[in-house]
């Protein structure tokens, strides 16, 4: 499966870097472009991805059946939805900008970052806890996403790619599951605690960053682990002659 996107190039003319954005229930892959925009990450080419279900009635898209149409209420995903979602997002990654023979969507693995919001983000909190051994890349930003099965973790069982997730504490559904979920992440910071940090922001529910404070703590996890080029000294090159 391969699932529709819009790509593009860095701002500044250098793709050093990758960020895949996974937006929202009920939004699409458009509108979630333009948030990476904003960010203007120097070196960091965007890939925008469209979840595969539309909402029913509704113009937006879902990554898991959401909705009980009898009720109207909210379901969630099986265990074999996320299974299924995961093995597709990898597989995905892997042909499209992994083994590209277009070599302007060729990255490195560790060059390869994603982020994502609601329940896009909670796709992308199961994906990085699952990949532990099959692939590391460069990192995983999860913005208000929490419910996801979290595998058992000990000394030889780690996360391989660092994972960010902020939660808005005036998130009504996180707050109802606020002491299990926040257990949950101890657990795994437990034996991760360089590549499993969580913040609790207040003042804040499901919505995108606006903070100050939110932000700094994203761009401070992004400007950990991109990789940037360092192109004055790449220019001095053909100017220095060694005798």
């Amino acid at each position: 499966m391969s699932f529709k996107y819009q790509f593009v190039h860095s701002f500044d003319g250098y793709d050093s870097n990758l960020l895949l954005l996974l937006h929202g229930l009920g939004d699409d892959y458009r509108n979630f472009l333009n948030f990476g925009k904003k960010l203007k990450l120097p070196q960091t080419a965007l890939a925008s991805l469209s979840a595969p279900l539309q909402v029913p009635f509704f113009e937006g898209y879902a990554w898991y059946d959401s909705f009980d149409l009898n009720t109207g209420e909210m379901k969630i995903p099986s265990e074999n939805e996320v299974t299924t979602l995961r093995k597709k997002l990898l597989s995905f990654i892997e042909k499209e900008f992994l083994n590209n023979p277009t070599k302007t969507k060729n990255f490195k693995p560790e060059m390869i970052f994603l982020l994502g919001f609601g329940q896009g983000g909670q796709v992308l909190l199961d994906f990085g806890l699952a990949i532990t051994k099959e692939l590391k890349l460069g990192g995983i930003i999860n913005i208000g996403g929490f419910r996801c099965n979290i595998p058992s973790f000990n000394s030889s069982n780690s996360i391989s790619t660092p994972i960010l997730t902020t939660l808005g504490l005036l998130d009504q559904e996180m707050l109802n599951e606020k002491e299990k979920t926040v257990n949950n992440f101890k657990n795994v910071q437990a034996f991760n605690k360089e590549n499993f940090l969580f913040s609790l922001i207040s003042d804040k529910g499901l919505e995108m960053p606006k903070s100050e404070q939110e932000m700094r703590i994203i761009m401070e996890f992004l400007g950990k682990h991109l990789f940037i080029r360092n192109l004055k000294l790449e220019s001095m090159a053909d100017l220095i002659e060694i005798k």
